[in-house]
């Protein structure tokens, strides 16, 4: 293994048991709904699915319910690990330790659907070589988008930094939207969109945002507090989340 792919691996090792956590804790549909979409276009039935960057098993275990096998594929050992944990009880899923750098250079098909989710290593222009993989039909599934009526409203007023979210990236959708483009690949897109709702407390955004803030805009956040939470101490807080799939046919 590479030595830039052994740093991954390592990374993604350590963060395994939250990142799991994370996932387990979700609120959002999309897993069951992608999955349910998947199956009206026949694509999980009697078919193979390759889970490419899989995980702990978020999307390959409900995918085993429905199709032939799942070849489950990730660079973390630990990951992999926690995703047999949780699929136990099917016998239709291996697990297969590997970089994506290693299955790039296959040069034949491995299953009929090839899947990813949140891939975060995934460039435009390794479409190609992910097409390559498949046998009908390419899959890939990533938030695209993130509103949050308490947070977004502090970054209006406060210009309080936006950090980058990697987890919700419409431009990198666009860029691979533009190479299959370029490649002369006909696709099709599908939006699914999910609106959540939890109490915060002014306590809450107030540690939260208080570190970023410059010394004048934190002389003025008690009053921007005020007008958010109208004088309560906790307020409703509406998030939505806007995900992308976009499918081809090989």
């Amino acid at each position: 293994m590479a030595a830039e792919d052994a740093e991954l691996e390592a990374m993604w090792d350590d963060f395994a048991a939250d990142y799991d956590a994370i996932q387990s804790e979700s609120r959002v549909g999309i897993v069951a709904d992608v999955t349910a979409y998947l199956a009206e276009q026949h694509l999980l039935q009697n078919q193979v699915v390759l889970d490419v960057a899989g995980g702990t098993g978020r999307y390959a275990i409900p995918f085993a319910q429905v199709a032939k096998q799942v070849i489950l594929s990730d660079i973390s050992a630990a990951m992999l690990k926690l995703a047999a944990q949780h699929g136990r009880a099917l016998t239709n899923i291996t697990y297969v330790h590997q970089p994506w750098s290693a299955l790039q250079q296959r040069t034949a098909p491995q299953a009929d659907l090839v899947f990813a989710a949140m891939f975060p290593a995934l460039q435009p222009t390794e479409l190609a070589a992910l097409t390559r993989l498949s046998r009908h039909a390419v899959v890939i599934v990533r938030a695209v988008a993130h509103t949050d009526t308490v947070m977004d409203s502090l970054v209006k007023t406060l210009d309080v930094p936006q950090n980058y979210d990697p987890s919700a990236d419409q431009t990198l959708m666009d860029q691979y939207r533009a190479e299959l483009t370029r490649l002369g690949q006909p696709f099709t897109t599908k939006q699914f969109q999910y609106t959540l709702h939890e109490q915060v407390t002014r306590t809450e955004i107030r540690a939260e945002v208080l570190p970023d803030l410059s010394f004048q805009r934190q002389e003025q956040l008690p009053a921007v507090l005020d007008t958010l939470f109208g004088g309560q101490t906790e307020r409703d807080d509406e998030q939505t989340y806007t995900y992308e799939l976009l499918k081809w046919l090989v």
